[in-house]
């Protein structure tokens, strides 16, 4: 595990810390599935140590860091289609892995996802 060393370095990732813990929040709350493993005390370790030494989140940290997150390894594993390439006519994940035009070929009922991950996934 690297620590923070620049300032730079500090801001990121105090500003990937304060997504992160946004994210497990709301997978928490049944609006996300999926997505990376977060290790929730770390973030608040650096959230701490940041503040004590002066950082905060940046007001525009959620709309740099989610897109990355959002599109950094989901395939859908019948079409293979990815955030960057969506199914004709758009489409969404239902679960990691899988669109919801797969899905609705497979018979399965689409479910409901977070709307950031709906609206980067359509054409």
């Amino acid at each position: 595990m690297i620590e923070p060393q620049t300032p730079q370095e500090w801001q990121e990732a105090i500003d990937t810390a304060e997504v992160l813990v946004r994210l497990d929040a709301a997978r928490q709350y049944g609006l996300v599935t999926g997505g990376p493993a977060v290790n929730v005390s770390r973030c608040e370790e650096l959230l701490r140590r940041g503040e004590a030494l002066g950082y905060t989140p940046t007001a525009d940290a959620v709309e740099r860091i989610i897109p990355a997150l959002v599109s950094f390894a989901w395939r859908c594993r019948v079409c293979g289609c990815t955030n960057e390439r969506a199914c004709p006519g758009g489409c969404h994940w239902v679960e990691p892995n899988l669109c919801s035009e797969c899905a609705m070929k497979d018979n399965r009922r689409p479910l409901t996802c977070a709307g950031s991950v709906q609206r980067a996934h359509s054409q």
